[in-house]
């Protein structure tokens, strides 16, 4: 009976990791941006090359969301004009 219900725990904890990563990623475009980033650490510019059909705003707002969710990270380059570069963290990668 114990094995039975440790099973059904751990079959809902695995179903609730899944709901939780389904509502972070529910966009199409934080996907892309992710992918992109899996291969190389890219510049906004670059980034928004690369994701085909998305608007400045757009990818402003969701690479703050990915970054919230620690799937990426952002850095300010030190360069003129100032420039931003993002990278995948290692947690992003486990999405692959």
């Amino acid at each position: 009976m114990k094995k039975e219900f440790d099973l059904v725990k751990d079959c809902s904890q695995k179903i609730l990791a899944i709901i939780d990563t389904m509502k972070i990623l529910n966009m199409k475009w934080k996907m892309s941006i992710i992918d992109c980033l899996c291969y190389k650490p890219m510049q906004y510019s670059e980034l928004l090359k690369e994701v085909k059909g998305i608007s400045c705003k757009m990818l402003s707002c969701e690479s703050k969301d990915v970054q919230t969710n620690e799937l990426i990270d952002r850095h300010v380059l030190n360069t003129v004009p100032i420039a931003v570069e993002y990278q995948i963290t290692d947690y992003g990668k486990s999405l692959q």
